[in-house]
């Protein structure tokens, strides 16, 4: 059987400060200075969000030398440890305070205090803190993130949450700020069977524009320590028309460099049909095309242009960064017009 070195130097401690006891008998330290820390390893256990809780490590020196205790850090602003001594000669010993807040941290966390020295071996020593946070309401997802994923115009879904607390013996959630143009919050709880549950759900209305959202559900609850409770919700619309790119960045060119890029554009179903009915684009020399396909479902524009010469007074003006914008029009009754940002930095 193997033992670390870590075992054999806390049981050599154990024996240190047990023949040492003895009268008669004389304990050898371990050559230099050496950094034990007992327990080396923090388990706090079950926490509340918002609770702060402090422990006490004793740091030893079962080395032959002074240890000297340079510093500690942490690896979270959630733990915070003092040093009262920076020097502890040969069986001296310390006791450094270790505070946890648990903030808004939830769920199984692990934390670090890191304990550096001018132990040889060991120069950062780090003990673990471990503990699991349980808000005062939990909730299912425990992330509060609700992703609708992609969904059509006009195409509505639901997604639900659940809550439960045992701080109360009933708990009672309101629905309190959300954009009303986007969704429709329902709570649903049975205050009879399950007095300390509550389901949240959110249902999305088909007037929500095409895009990507990241919107946001507060809701009220009874709990002084939990008052609000934040959901966030991710969505993205698809409009009727797609392009493959809503934004042309050319980055670093050349003065004069010849450039080309093509947009594609098509229809996001098969019963949807468009046509592009012209194109604009303000970028100094530069042009558009259009290829359409004759089932009107799918398009291409292909942007071509010249970037500027230095004798330019453009150049001078906007100090080498061009932007414009390339506008697409289509017969599309709710998308008459698309847009595409162009870009481009000149070498100068």
């Amino acid at each position: 059987m193997q033992y670390s070195k870590r075992k054999i130097i806390r049981f050599l401690t154990l024996f240190a400060c047990f023949a040492i006891s003895l009268p008669g008998l004389s304990f050898a330290y371990a050559e230099g200075p050496v950094l034990v820390a007992e327990p080396d390893s923090l388990n706090l256990g079950n926490m509340q969000q918002y609770e702060t809780k402090t422990e006490f490590i004793t740091l030893r020196n079962i080395g032959s030398s002074d240890l000297e205790l340079k510093r500690v850090t942490t690896s979270c602003g959630c733990t915070t440890a003092e040093l009262s001594v920076n020097v502890l000669a040969p069986g001296d010993s310390t006791q450094l305070q270790v505070l946890f807040e648990t903030k808004k941290y939830l769920g199984p966390q692990t934390k670090y205090v890191r304990i550096h020295s001018n132990d040889p071996e060991h120069p950062v020593y780090n003990v673990p803190v471990i503990v699991f946070i349980q808000p005062p309401i939990s909730t299912e997802p425990q992330t509060r993130r609700l992703a609708f994923g992609r969904l059509r115009r006009g195409e509505t879904a639901t997604q639900t949450a659940q809550l439960w607390t045992e701080a109360v013996s009933r708990l009672e959630i309101q629905p309190d700020r959300y954009d009303t143009n986007f969704f429709e919050v329902e709570i649903r709880q049975d205050p009879d069977l399950e007095p300390q549950k509550a389901t949240l759900l959110v249902h999305s209305k088909p007037e929500i524009p095409s895009g990507h959202y990241r919107e946001h559900i507060f809701l009220r609850s009874n709990i002084p320590a939990m008052p609000e409770i934040n959901f966030e919700i991710f969505i993205d619309v698809l409009s009727d028309i797609e392009l493959n790119q809503q934004r042309i960045n050319f980055r670093y060119v050349e003065p004069d460099q010849k450039l080309v890029r093509k947009i594609r554009i098509w229809a996001t179903e098969p019963e949807i049909t468009f046509k592009i009915t012209g194109v604009e684009v303000d970028l100094p020399r530069f042009t558009a095309e259009i290829e359409q396909d004759s089932a009107c479902q799918e398009a291409f524009v292909t942007v071509r242009g010249q970037a500027l010469g230095l004798s330019d007074p453009m150049v001078t003006q906007t100090k080498g960064r061009v932007q414009g914008l390339l506008k697409i029009f289509t017969d599309h009754p709710t998308q008459p017009e698309l847009k595409v940002q162009i870009y481009y930095l000149l070498k100068i």
